[in-house]
């Protein structure tokens, strides 16, 4: 339940604090949300790594992915922060995009709307927010995100953007006014390796009997070289050759295919060396190296996060051998790798590939969720979506 917010000015200020009731727990309390300039990422850190212990966030939302990400970003994004009494329980990092004559004004959370920043794909997206307040603080942050947008006039916005949102968001957020609109839902794929390690730890006996002869018919393939091994790096010098190396088999891979690869960006190169050097301490990121008689086979690189791999990005020495299948056998070593070493869920995220269908099961879709209010802009690239979806149809 939720009453209209109501701002209180602050002389000599742009920051604007909105007060609105909400029900948790059969109580009523009061939240009060405040916006202002993110500033550098150290000084929010505390508050941020807080939260987040009381938070049941994905990684994209941890403080190891975030705070790289304010440090690379070359915006002004806004933080909203909402209180309960003094306890801080929903933060989110807002980016206003560039203002053009007629078109709508949006925000993006954790995104810039710049093609290049973005291209790092923040899955799992959504507010930080405390576990007692989910479901509803997510709603009261959006009104009152709205509000301040309206509050701020033409230096305001008329829409909020949520690329990439988890699907508890997008129940969050179903009963916002103006009503929400979904778009580009896409499906994730996972491997449940706690329920695997309850039936007694088997993970190929849990696929299917071709893709398990495909990986035993690999494995023997690349044992006949030599020594098949999985090595996960030691330490940040190691970690940074692993992933040179990664990044050189994946831009021969893409270029191949006459695109150019995520690795061309040297935005998205220097975020994750950032993210290496910060998260490999904290044992947030992995980078793995898959070997046949030492000479590599795959390297992948993944988050690490309260019992959940999300698998990211790989480098795949591919043969013309079809029947080498170094992807498919370098997944299966990492996902048995993990389940020895007590993790509960192997995320392969969003996208369709076949490994994925192989090697996994359907997990929750990603979606992004768009807020507009109403006005002349909106109405317009309404009707604007309407053309375009009759002339394509």
């Amino acid at each position: 339940m939720a009453v209209k917010s109501r701002a209180r000015r602050f002389p000599n200020s742009s920051k604007a604090e909105y007060r609105q009731l909400g029900c948790r727990s059969g109580l009523m309390q009061e939240l009060s949300f405040s916006f202002r300039p993110a500033g550098p990422g150290s000084a929010l850190e505390p508050v941020w790594r807080d939260l987040e212990s009381r938070s049941d966030c994905s990684f994209f939302l941890s403080w190891d992915w975030i705070g790289c990400w304010l440090d690379e970003i070359d915006a002004r994004p806004i933080l909203v922060e909402g209180r309960a009494g003094d306890a801080v329980v929903v933060l989110g990092v807002f980016c206003p995009g560039a203002a053009r004559p007629f078109a709508i004004r949006s925000v993006r959370l954790q995104e810039t709307g710049q093609a290049e920043a973005d291209s790092l794909y923040i899955e799992y997206n959504g507010l930080l927010i405390d576990r007692r307040w989910a479901g509803i603080g997510e709603r009261l942050c959006i009104e009152a995100l709205l509000a301040e947008g309206a509050r701020r006039g033409r230096a305001g916005w008329d829409r909020i953007v949520i690329g990439a949102a988890a699907e508890p968001v997008v129940a969050a957020l179903r009963d916002v006014q103006p009503k929400p609109r979904l778009e580009a839902p896409i499906q994730t794929s996972h491997v449940d390796l706690a329920a695997i390690r309850a039936a007694g730890g088997d993970y190929l006996a849990a696929i299917s009997a071709n893709t398990r002869y495909q990986i035993r018919r690999a494995r023997r393939l690349y044992e006949a070289r030599g020594p098949l091994t999985l090595d996960v790096a030691r330490d940040g010098e190691e970690a940074q050759a692993y992933f040179d190396a990664l990044r050189v088999l994946h831009q021969a891979t893409w270029t191949a295919r006459g695109r150019p690869g995520a690795f061309a960006s040297p935005f998205f190169v220097r975020f994750h060396r950032h993210l290496i050097a910060s998260g490999l301490p904290n044992d947030a990121v992995e980078l793995v190296r898959i070997s046949a008689g030492g000479a590599p086979v795959a390297y992948l690189y993944n988050f690490l996060y309260r019992g959940t791999v999300y698998y990211y990005a790989s480098g795949i020495a591919y043969e013309p051998d079809n029947k080498a299948r170094p992807g498919l056998l370098s997944h299966a070593m990492c996902i048995a790798h993990h389940l020895a070493r007590g993790d509960d869920c192997y995320d392969f995220m969003a996208g369709a590939a076949r490994y994925k269908e192989s090697l996994g099961t359907p997990g929750p879709a990603i979606s992004t969720i768009i807020v507009e209010r109403a006005g002349i802009r909106s109405m317009l690239a309404g009707a604007m979506r309407g053309f375009r979806e009759r002339i394509r149809g």
